[in-house]
């Protein structure tokens, strides 16, 4: 119920604008969205060596960027590696 009424009242203090007329803009919707830091922390849960016990880590951007090349890297010359000899 107190909703409504709030909900009502937004309505009533707002109005309408008029046929024509340009919608009035607020300063968040003028405002862009602020970009993504190069410092910025990227937080997730691994489980760690030795655990099952999943733990909160946190690596800036870059860093993060850093490990999923190199990890890409490595994946890639393990498959080299492991195929034999021929290309079949």
């Amino acid at each position: 119920m107190i909703a409504a009424m709030f909900a009502a009242a937004a309505l009533l203090a707002g109005g309408s604008p008029a046929a024509g007329a340009p919608a009035a803009t607020t300063t968040a919707d003028a405002r862009p969205a602020p970009k993504a830091k190069t410092n910025d922390l990227v937080c997730r849960k691994e489980a760690l060596l030795g655990s099952n016990i999943p733990q909160k880590v946190c690596y800036s951007r870059s860093e993060d960027a850093a490990n999923r090349q190199e990890s890409r890297m490595t994946l890639e010359r393990m498959q080299a590696m492991s195929r034999p000899p021929g290309g079949h």
